[in-house]
């Protein structure tokens, strides 16, 4: 018995995420590896993708989620079994506790994107 109804949220929650990185990066799955899955393959890319609206701050378990996920794309990325890049559906440039994340992604070779669309900016 869901009382708080979290399942319902969750499941909006996720359908809205999985139909918009469909609608950006088309019909498919992303690479599954040992402790890491994708949302899509793209272009040569393992997509990670973000829809994030950025109107709070991230709770210190998001974040820690996210610096998880970047050590898991560093290892893969340095054995070449993944190229991870991260899109975000909205834009974290100038959010106070997305910078060091968005720094930690440069500063490995990681790249990003945002918008409702993928053009490879940066």
């Amino acid at each position: 018995m869901d009382v708080l109804g979290l399942s319902s949220w969750w499941y909006y929650t996720r359908k809205f995420h999985d139909d918009e990185a469909t609608k950006i990066f088309g019909e498919g799955k992303g690479k599954r590896l040992k402790d890491r899955v994708y949302d899509k393959e793209y272009d040569g890319k393992d997509i990670e993708f973000k829809s994030a609206n950025f109107k709070r701050e991230r709770t210190q378990s998001e974040i820690d989620h996210m610096n998880k996920q970047i050590d898991k794309d560093i290892k893969y990325k340095q054995s070449g079994e993944a190229n991870p890049h991260w899109h975000f559906l909205n834009d974290p440039k100038g959010v106070p506790d997305m910078e060091p994340i968005l720094k930690r992604l440069k500063d490995n070779g990681i790249e990003y994107s945002s918008g409702s669309t993928y053009n490879n900016n940066k």
